[in-house]
């Protein structure tokens, strides 16, 4: 299936001032190992010494260390990277905005301390991470457009926690075996909950704001503690499915009747598009970046831009260091309108 998200940007004569950073035209990637066979041993150096748009992928090994992430880059563990939280720490504190963090199994975290805290972040993605035997998981506390997508929440006290935030996407992850799978509280609003997999919590989901929405086109999560019926056979429960507390009045539309395994059957999600800056000086560069997500493989990316005169340009994004960040710099002459979209 394919994926398309439409903007416009405004080329006018007039002098317009604009600072602003775009990705590294060169970006690196730091390899951590704490064998020392690597740049460096510990993940906290490498991120002291990256730039935004580096990658940093972390070695097998135990990791024992307070990360905090600053810069918008990506950390990905290869197969057995474990980071083990401090005592009275969280494990990783993400402050930066486009942030994404892939790959690992966090562990450890004590009472009233996570695995991994994002604190009022924007437009990152956390994924394909196993956050286990800890206080808590996950702690969002404000920002928007983040994406939880494809972990594993085992045998925490709290599997997320969300406070202030809004928009975020929450799919393809498991609970189990947790005191409380998912606490989305009063303030959070216009989140969404698709494909995720509730399985042997003593509560699933409690959800206090009247906002989130826990489907998405007529597909919702599975719950081990469904005791409804497929009278027609699609898979999904005829009745939906409660959401505590009761008195709010929030329920799954669409409960799916057997756990989520993995079957593709969305397109690829493209976020964060956008062009900087959206009104440029004629002659001067603009950056098209977006971020695209999927859970096979992103084969081809595409921009198609139409000019004021109605040529247009179709040309691939390029693609930064096998990351989810694609983008694509142009400089244009002709004053007007120009309108472009992104296909992958």
């Amino acid at each position: 299936m394919v994926a398309i998200k439409r903007k416009t940007i405004f080329i006018v004569a007039i002098l317009f001032l604009s600072l602003f950073r775009i990705y590294n035209a060169t970006p690196t990637t730091i390899y951590v190992d704490d064998d020392g066979t690597a740049d460096f041993t510990s993940i906290q150096d490498a991120i002291d010494n990256a730039l935004n748009g580096d990658t940093i992928i972390v070695r097998a090994g135990i990791y024992r260390e307070e990360i905090f992430i600053n810069k918008s880059i990506t950390l990905k563990g290869e197969a057995g990277a474990i980071i083990e939280c401090l005592p009275d720490a969280h494990g990783i504190t993400l402050n930066a905005n486009g942030v994404i963090v892939d790959g690992f199994l966090i562990r450890y975290a004590t009472e009233g301390h996570y695995c991994l805290k994002l604190n009022n972040a924007r437009n990152c993605i956390i994924k394909n991470c196993n956050f286990s035997s800890s206080y808590g998981a996950i702690y969002i506390y404000g920002g928007e457009n983040n994406t939880i997508l494809r972990n594993r929440f085992y045998s925490n006290n709290y599997g997320i926690i969300a406070i202030g935030a809004e928009s975020m996407v929450f799919r393809e992850n498991f609970f189990i075996k947790n005191l409380r799978g998912i606490d989305m509280g009063l303030d959070t609003r216009y989140n969404i909950f698709y494909y995720n997999n509730f399985i042997n919590n003593t509560l699933d989901a409690y959800d206090e704001s009247t906002f989130n929405q826990w489907y998405y086109q007529n597909v919702g999560n599975y719950w081990d503690k469904y005791n409804g019926v497929d009278s027609d056979g699609d898979g999904i429960g005829d009745d939906p499915y409660p959401i505590e507390p009761l008195e709010k009045g929030n329920f799954d539309y669409y409960p799916l009747m057997e756990n989520y395994t993995g079957i593709d059957i969305f397109p690829p999600d493209i976020i964060n598009l956008k062009a900087i800056p959206q009104i440029q000086e004629p002659g001067k560069y603009v950056n098209i970046s977006c971020k695209i997500i999927d859970n096979v493989k992103v084969n081809c990316a595409y921009l198609n831009i139409t000019f004021p005169n109605s040529s247009f340009l179709n040309i691939s994004l390029n693609n930064i260091n096998s990351t989810d960040i694609y983008y694509y710099n142009a400089s244009f002459s002709i004053k007007g309108t120009y309108y472009y979209y992104v296909w992958a």
